[in-house]
């Protein structure tokens, strides 16, 4: 067999990848305040494993530079938790902002994410 990247690509597994976020208002004196936002984001990408569709899903879809050394893993093995600075528009947060925001220049938010991964697997009906 001839691995193209073409055949590669069709070699992939097909996953879906959900994030829920809820965003909260932040400040570096007091941490964490007022729940201001509540939203969820699916994707179906083409992986060859859970870890590469996670990534994809934060490049491609929402945008946010998601750190594996910086998450947790549930006790049940099935989400992961990650969360980071952001700014009104759900972008994530610059130095400079993040440099007022230490100052009490600029409102930053705590975008708390819960991350699922799921094979999808095409079923054939007889």
């Amino acid at each position: 067999m001839n691995l193209t990247p073409k055949t590669l690509e069709t070699m992939k597994k097909q996953f879906k990848v959900t994030t829920h976020h809820t965003v909260f208002i932040d400040s570096y004196e007091n941490g964490e305040g007022k729940q201001v936002n509540f939203y969820t984001i699916d994707s179906e990408v083409k992986a060859e494993t859970p870890r590469e569709a996670i990534e994809n899903h934060f490049n491609n879809v929402i945008y946010l530079p998601f750190d594996f050394n910086k998450a947790e893993i549930s006790e049940d093995k099935e989400c992961i938790f990650w969360s980071c600075l952001v700014d009104e528009d759900n972008g994530h947060a610059q130095l400079s902002q993040i440099e007022k925001w230490k100052k009490g220049e600029k409102e930053l938010y705590s975008n708390n994410i819960e991350i699922m991964v799921s094979e999808i697997i095409p079923t054939k009906f007889d």
